[in-house]
């Protein structure tokens, strides 16, 4: 059977879970309405996500400041963006993006080309658009009592741009790391035929 012929069965038989309208506070008071809900789930999420932390100021002193970018850092192959867009996982949720990764595959060599000229100006000027920063908290009920946001978890969805672009990073950090790896294993390798 196809996926969609899955889909709709599972949208049928499977019950959703109802939209949370009433939860507590931290000291266990009701809160009913929207604002005082909407404000105590961003509250819960702040905390879990943005926990306080002590920070050694003398161990951020001594670490080294860049004085300016490195303009020896090479720019992003559109290999790295084409493997990145092959990476994109389907049938995810977009989002705050609101664009799907079948929608950026089916976009062809024309999206590759667009992807990559986006990611490059990224890279080049070091600012990412402030919608592809944004995602989407969506919390899932883990246990016990569905009033207390303490048993929720959270799941962020991020935008698959963010994400392509993340990957491609990632891909090119990964070769940056193995041509440095094999430049020293070749001097090794000198050193020891000797």
């Amino acid at each position: 059977m196809s996926r969609a012929v899955f889909d709709g069965i599972r949208k049928i038989t499977e019950a959703q879970a109802p939209r949370v309208s009433v939860v507590k506070d931290k000291q266990g008071k009701l809160l009913t309405g929207p604002d005082q809900v909407k404000e105590r789930w961003a509250e819960h999420f702040s905390e879990l996500y943005n926990p306080h932390t002590v920070t050694d100021s003398t161990v951020l002193s001594e670490l080294p400041v860049n004085t300016g970018r490195d303009r020896s850092a090479p720019l992003l192959l559109k290999e790295e963006v084409e493997a990145a867009i092959a990476k994109l996982k389907r049938n995810k949720s977009p989002g705050a993006g609101k664009i799907t990764a079948e929608e950026i595959l089916a976009a062809g060599q024309q999206g590759v080309d667009t992807m990559y000229d986006l990611c490059r100006k990224m890279w080049e000027e070091e600012e990412v658009p402030n919608g592809w920063k944004q995602s989407v908290i969506v919390a899932v009920f883990k246990k016990k009592d569905r009033l207390s946001c303490d048993n929720y978890r959270g799941i962020s969805l991020l935008p698959h741009c963010e994400k392509l672009l993340a990957t491609a990073i990632q891909l090119q950090l990964l070769r940056k790391v193995l041509l440095t790896l094999a430049k020293q294993l070749l001097a090794l390798h000198g050193m020891f035929s000797r």
